[in-house]
Order: structure tokens, then sequence, then C-alpha cells
């Protein structure tokens, strides 16, 4: 149980570890958030060229005094309603981790940029690795329950004659020969009463 209760805590602590040696991407490559000119390349293009997993970032840089950054759902980002926004912010230097997998969508917070493909989507990649380390330690952890209940169970009727028998849990003790007290009593009132009946003489 203690092992099973490590594996859990280390499998955490690789978890908060990779999360702090993330990458950090320039949105874009190079330049500033803004419109992309018409031969340019999209945000998007740009977004699957790279691999995003937990625990990277990436970096908006901007004029805080012209333009700003929304993090919005699926449904406004496809109409550029800037007035539906899941966070803003407006630092000129915004830095957003991905903390969990999954879509992310980024709209300019000016509608007139957004319209014209000042946006971006994100997916992050699940991480199978940290995941595989959780459920190998949460199922050592269910092996030991299972293994500590079978240890309690006593064994089946037909198991009798098996090792499982040879255990000091379930050790069948041999019937005893001796005569109970019960029986000695009875034994004891049958000679006191063939002792005082007189005998039989029979004459031929």
């Amino acid at each position: 149980m203690a092992n099973s209760s490590l594996c859990l805590v280390l499998a955490s602590s690789f978890m908060v570890l990779s999360l702090a040696a993330g990458t950090q991407f320039k949105v874009g490559g190079s330049g500033r958030w803004s419109v992309p000119d018409n031969n340019a390349m999209t945000y998007n293009q740009w977004a699957e060229k790279n691999r995003f997993k937990i625990g990277d970032s990436i970096v908006f840089t901007y004029l805080p005094d012209e333009d700003s950054v929304l993090l919005v759902d699926d449904d406004a980002y496809k109409n550029c309603n800037t007035s539906s926004h899941i966070d803003q912010f407006n630092d000129g230097n915004t830095v957003f981790t991905f903390t969990h997998s999954g879509n992310f969508y980024f709209v300019s917070g000016v509608k007139d940029n957004c319209d014209k493909n000042e946006k971006l989507h994100v997916v992050v990649l699940a991480d199978r690795t940290n995941t595989t380390k959780v459920d190998e330690a949460a199922s050592e952890m269910v092996d030991e329950k299972q293994i500590s209940l079978e240890e309690l169970q006593p064994p089946a009727a037909g198991d009798l004659s098996s090792d499982a028998m040879k255990s000091s849990k379930y050790m069948v003790q041999p019937l005893s020969s001796e005569p109970s007290m019960e029986q000695e009593k009875e034994l004891l009132i049958d000679e006191l009463i063939d002792s005082s009946m007189p005998h039989m003489v029979e004459f031929e």
C-alpha cells in the first residue's frame, strides 16, 4: 500500500515538473499579434505546424492600446463574437499556459480584426506518458486490495484437502478421541445402575 501511494506521489510530481518544463511559443512565429497580411501564413497554419502539449505556453505580443486577446469558445470563435469571452487579456505581452489537453480558441478583442482572420485555434495533445504512470499506480493499488480480500476469504468446501488448509488461519483441528463431559456422565450412571442391581441366579 505504501509503495502504491509513493507511485502516485511520484507520478504527480512528474506531472508538475512537466508543466514547469514546457515549451514557449511566440504566436505566429515572429511579429506582433495583428491582422495577418494577405500573403502571410495564417495563425492556424502556424499552429498546425507545431505540436502543443500540456505545460506549453504561447505568447501574444501587441500594442495594448490598439489590440487585445480573448479566450473564447468554439461558437464565439466562428462568429467573431467579441462580446462573449471566457477570459480577456490586454497587457501587451500575454503568456497563456496550457494546463489541460483539448481545443483552445483565441480571437482579437477588436471585432474587425477578428473578421480579418486575427484569430487562433490551438489543439493541445493529451499527455499519454503521465496518464500511463498514474494508471499503473492505481492498478497496483487495486491489485493489492484484491489480494487482501482474497486472503480474508476462507477456502471453498472443495479445497479442504488443498494447500489452502495448511494455512494457520484456516487449520482444521482434528476431532478429539476423548469422550466429552456429557458422555462421561452417562457412562458413570450406567455403571452405578449395573452395580446396584442384584444378580439374577437361575435354578435348573
